[in-house]
This record gives structure tokens, sequence and C-alpha cells, in this order.
């Protein structure tokens, strides 16, 4: 090899050195290397200052080539080598390449002594890992070494497996076990050998809060409006008590009354219904409202404003509120008169009587007059017949009043004619009638609230002469003569019941003891006193007994109840 270097060092210094003939030489030249080389005889070169040229370029002056800084024309591996060009900078025509060395494998264990290689079988808790070395350059393998060998890695106890929970009354225990294999942690007992490492979990004595094992809260003593009550529940698991104050009641009022003062006032009365009056007393409001009053009665009738009817005319019944001159406010008030019409009463006429002829001698005509035996007027006409006598078609009886008509419709007529001017409640025959464009509404039946009273019809008539119970979107109403009685308030009673009511509407939301205003205390479901009960009934949170209904305050002495016997003072069970 040094031979064949100095050679080529020669052959550099004597300006003679020619690529082709020393591969021929040294029979090592590269076959892409001598791909690229310049086979013509005449442009085989050198880079000596004192280059001769050959074949036939050596007919031509001596060149001395300007070379350029060369180019990479294949790069070299690991295994093979590469190619440097050179190009001529007078003459780009002239090149020449050099030979560039393989570079040789890098293997990764020559780069890191201890952790080389690349891994093949990753290491676990258990197994090792292996790694195999390989060219960091080209990955090619090196078969030339066997595989580093991986050590297993340590556990990792990092996962907490509960055996069992503690709670306010136990200790728990857990272990540790590797998030990689599941191995549990161990450790080595006072025997010497080795066990599963068992770890302890502390009492928990808020358990029963955090974990809500309360059982259901028992109410010893239930609160009122007046004091605190008193609860207390337990814990099944450690037995603990829980015992807490109940809050006062806040007083629970509802109305057990209302009444008109006077027109303009509506006093209310509201008892607590927890403690029946006992502790909070009744509450009185005043209200200023617009609620007159009326009863359709002669007493209340304002004979002033007041005005028959006439044949003609109709005529009106003006009823003045109940508490009508109770208040100043009645004068200027519209609202405080209720006017009812009466239908005109139309004519009622005597036979025509004639009372002279009149016209030529041979063609006379009688003259006839009639007069309304109410009113007087006088109507006259002319005629040669006798107006009393029956024509071949009867005469047609003139309307005045009520009248059903073909269509089986009752309708309102004077002088013969519709009243379809009349929409209003009127007054016929000592009885009130609903009246729609001249027609009576016969479909208006029960409550109809009409002119701000409400009324209770059946045919559309008033039921003047009713008075009890009557029912309207499902709640019951007292009526009197035919009208809402919204002054009904207290107990009622109607056909062999006694009922509760509040400004004329039954309290069917009132059940258990309720005291009356006549301070007495009665059993009530929906609203009705229960006159068939006799017995103990709750109350409160106590036991009371009842004899027909009604509170036995009078009874002292025992009753039996629930399988056992209770003492009783004035109704009341101890």
């Amino acid at each position: 090899m040094k031979k064949r270097l100095a050679i080529l060092a020669m052959a550099f210094a004597l300006g003679t050195f020619s690529f082709s003939a020393f591969a021929e030489e040294v029979g090592t030249t590269d076959a892409a290397a001598t791909e690229n080389t310049t086979t013509e005889e005449s442009t085989t070169s050198t880079d000596s200052a004192d280059h001769e040229t050959t074949g036939k370029e050596e007919e031509s002056a001596t060149h001395v080539h300007t070379w350029n800084d060369g180019e990479v024309v294949k790069e070299p591996t690991c295994t093979a080598t590469g190619v440097m060009r050179y190009t001529c900078q007078d003459d780009p025509t002239h090149i020449h390449e050099e030979i560039i060395p393989a570079a040789g494998h890098t293997w990764s264990s020559d780069v890191d002594g201890v952790n080389w290689g690349r891994v093949t079988v990753e290491p676990t808790c258990t197994t090792p890992g292996q790694a195999e070395d390989y060219c960091v350059i080209c990955g090619e393998i090196n078969t030339d070494i066997q595989p580093r060998i991986i050590q297993p890695v340590a556990h990792d106890f990092s996962v907490k497996t509960i055996i069992e929970e503690a709670n306010c009354a136990h200790k728990g225990s857990y272990k540790m076990v590797c998030s990689v294999c599941g191995t549990p942690e161990t450790e080595i007992n006072k025997d010497g050998k080795e066990v599963e490492k068992i770890y302890t979990i502390d009492i928990i004595p808020n358990y029963h809060d955090t974990h809500k094992t309360w059982d259901a809260w028992i109410t010893e003593k239930a609160p009122t409006c007046k004091d605190t009550g008193l609860r207390y529940r337990h814990c099944p698991i450690c037995g603990a008590k829980q015992v807490e104050d109940i809050p006062v009641l806040k007083p629970k009022y509802e109305v057990i009354s209302s009444r008109l003062v006077d027109c303009y006032t509506q006093e209310v009365v509201s008892r607590c219904s927890l403690c029946e009056g006992k502790v909070h007393d009744d509450k009185k409001e005043t209200f200023d409202v617009v609620a007159h009053v009326f009863k359709l009665e002669e007493d209340y009738l304002d004979d002033n404003a007041s005005k028959n009817p006439t044949c003609e005319e109709d005529g009106k019944k003006v009823y003045k509120c109940v508490f009508y001159g109770e208040n100043e406010k009645h004068e200027s008030d519209k609202e405080a008169t209720k006017t009812i019409v009466v239908p005109a009463l139309g004519h009622d006429w005597t036979d025509w009587v004639e009372r002279h002829a009149v016209g030529e001698e041979g063609n006379e005509y009688g003259y006839w007059l009639r007069t309304c035996k109410r009113c007087g007027k006088s109507q006259e006409l002319i005629s040669k017949e006798d107006p009393n006598k029956k024509e071949e078609e009867a005469p047609k009886e003139e309307k005045n009043g009520f009248y059903k008509d073909e269509d089986e419709k009752i309708r309102l007529y004077k002088d013969d004619q519709v009243r379809t001017d009349m929409t209003d409640v009127v007054s016929y025959n000592d009885g009130l009638f609903f009246i729609t464009e001249g027609v009576l509404d016969t479909d208006a039946n029960g409550l109809n609230l009409y002119g701000g009273t409400w009324y209770f019809l059946a045919g559309g008539q008033v039921q003047s002469q009713f008075n009890g119970f009557a029912e309207y979107d499902n709640n019951w109403f007292m009526i009197k003569n035919g009208m809402l009685d919204e002054n009904a308030n207290g107990l009622y009673e109607y056909n062999g019941g006694t009922f509760l009511f509040a400004a004329g509407k039954l309290r069917t939301d009132v059940s258990g003891l309720w005291q009356n205003s006549d301070g007495k205390w009665y059993y009530l479901a929906n609203g009705q006193v229960q006159t068939q009960h006799t017995g103990v009934v709750q109350y409160d949170g106590a036991f009371f007994y009842v004899r027909n209904g009604e509170l036995a305050t009078d009874y002292n002495g025992t009753v039996d109840y629930d399988g056992k016997t209770f003492k009783v003072v004035a109704g009341q069970l101890y």
C-alpha cells in the first residue's frame, strides 16, 4: 500500500498522473467512479502545474488547469465509496474525479458504552428486556456482538386496593399493588415468610355525615307556633344518636270570617290554624273595597227613584244597598243602587164604540172610538163595518209581556213588538228574569254574575224563593233569596247537616278540629261537621274525645283507644 502511495505521489510530481492508469495499476477503481471518468483519449488530465496531455490533446500546447472547489456527485456510505468531481474553471470540458472513501459503521456500542443498542424487548417488573447493537448512521444490525441484556424494572406499588372499607365503627384495610403487573407489595413477617403487606385505615368519626348513613329523622316532639320541637336519628353502623331542635313554626293564618262593615270596608278575621287562636290572637284586618249588598225586597226600594211602568213606557224598581246612608259616599255612588227594569204593560183597550156617521148620504162611514182601560188613551177608526165583529180571519191578539213563539223561544213583547232593545234583569209578574235582546235566556242556570250580583237561576229566572247551597266551579256557595250571601260566615245547618262557611263559600279545605266563633270545637271533614262521629281524633300532636262531631269538653273519665285505656280530662286524652 505504501508503495502505491509513493507511486501516486511521484506521478503528481511529474505531472503524468492518469486516473485510468492508476486504477489499472492498483485494480481498485470504483465502478461508479470509472463510469463517471472521461474515457476519451484526449481528456485524461491531472491537476499538476506541469500537466501534459496525452492522446489527441498531446499535440496541443501545454495547459495548466484551474480547478474549482469540486462537488460531491456521489455521497459515500458506511460501506460504499463516494465521488468528488472537479471542473476546470478555464475550460469546463476538463474534469477530474476523486474517490471519497467509505465512512465505515458507527456502532451504538461505540457511542454509549453502557446503554447502547435499540430496545427490541421491553423489560417488565418480572422479565428482562434486550437491545441489539446497530449503526447509528445506517441502522444496520451489528451481528458481531450479542444483544445487550436490560435488567427488569422495579415494581411500581402505586395502586391502592381496598380490602375492607373503614367506617364510624370499624377500621379498614388496603394493600398496594404494582401499577404495571398487578403484583401486590410484600413484606417479611415475624416468621420470616414473605406475605402481602397490609395497611390499616383508621376509623372515620364523621363517616355517617360524609356517607349519609343516618336513619330517617324521628320527631319526638312536634313544633308549634309557640314552642320548638325535637327530633333525633341514629347511625345504624355505630349507634350514634343525633338530636336537634325543630324551629318554632310561623303562625299560619286562615280566613275564618269575612263581612262587609259597609259598602266600602270589608272586615276579614283570620286565625292561626296551628294553635287555633290559643297562642296567637285572631287577626282582624279591614280592606277598602267597593262591594254593595242588595236585597231585592220592598224594604230596600227607593220609592223616589222607582217608577211604575205605563202602557207605553218601561218602569223600574230601584233598590238601595242594604248599607245605604251609612257612608257619605253613597249619595254620589251610582253603584249604590240597583235598577231592575219593569217592562211596559201595553194598552188594555175597550171595545170599539160608534160615535156618529160621517160622509155623504148613501156613502156613510161609522166613526168608531176605543179607550185604554189603564191610561185612558183613545184610538179612532173610520169604518163601514163594525170592527168588533169577527171576520173570516180572527184578529190577532196584541202581545204585551212574555210569549212563547213557534220556535219555542220566550220573548218579551210591547204592543206586539219584540223588545230587542232589552238586555237586562227585568221584573215581570213578581219575578226576575234574564233577558238578552228581548229573549229570555232559558239556558241560564245555577249561579250567574250580572251587574255585580250573583244570581241563582233556573231557566233564566231568578229563584227568589230558594235558600240553600249551590255549586259553582267545583265549589259550594250559600244562596239566600236567589242571590249569593257573601256575609255567610261560620256554621250553618242545611238539609240535616252542619257546614262551615266563610264569605258565602263552603270551607271544603278545613278538616279536623275547628273552633267556631262561639268558642266550641267541632270535628270537620271537608267543611262539614261529622255529627255521626263519636270517638278519638288527633289534633296538633294530641288526642281528643269527640262526641257527635263536637269536642266533649264536659267529659272526664276514661276511653279505650288503639288497645289501650286513656284518661280523659275535659275531652283531652292523657
